[in-house]
């Protein structure tokens, strides 16, 4: 049997964010959640025809202009 571990994402799928370092604060949608060693997650997110993965850190869910 695998080990249970509870984890409390930031973000869910679907939700609208910013990156902390994008000048033109684009929106991003949340589509994925990868499970990282030692409890980390990272955000799978959307923006036109690209992906890719950032840390809760690194996302903001208003803009910061």
């Amino acid at each position: 049997m695998g080990k249970m571990i509870k984890l409390v994402a930031e973000f869910g799928i679907g939700d609208t964010v910013f990156l902390v370092t994008d000048p033109e604060q684009d929106p991003r949608m949340i589509t994925g959640l990868l499970l990282k060693p030692n409890d980390l997650i990272m955000y799978e997110v959307a923006w036109c025809e690209e992906t890719s993965y950032h840390y809760g850190f690194e996302l903001i869910s208003e803009q910061d202009i």
